[in-house]
């Protein structure tokens, strides 16, 4: 693809990922959504975003829960609630993969003032 094309393809993607955050996200599904094939968005992701289609996902969830657990009132809902809304299945691994990019634990993020 030209590069005008992969600019096209990574952004009907990051539109569509938006769109169906919580939900469960397959790289066929998503360049499908593109009209492109899996090898092709992966290329676009890697030049554009410097970064794969899954990790990109991975990471714009995080930030949505963030955003999120900085809104939520204390006690309106729960971290748990949180993740598994935006299509976190696996705790541990959601715990961890917040750790990591934000440095602090997510209740840690809900409980602050």
């Amino acid at each position: 693809l030209a590069r005008a094309n992969r600019v096209q393809c990574v952004t009907t993607a990051r539109d569509y990922i938006d769109a169906h955050l919580g939900e469960s996200l397959a790289i066929d599904t998503l360049a499908r959504a593109c009209g492109v094939s899996p090898r092709t968005l992966e290329y676009a992701f890697r030049e554009i975003f410097d970064t794969s289609p899954l990790r990109y996902i991975k990471t714009r969830r995080l930030h949505a829960i963030r955003r999120r657990l900085k809104e939520t009132d204390k006690g309106a809902t729960s971290v748990t609630e949180i993740a598994l809304s935006h299509g976190f299945n696996h705790l541990g691994y959601f715990a961890r993969d917040y750790h990591a990019l934000f440095g602090e634990h997510p209740s840690q993020t809900l409980t602050r003032d």
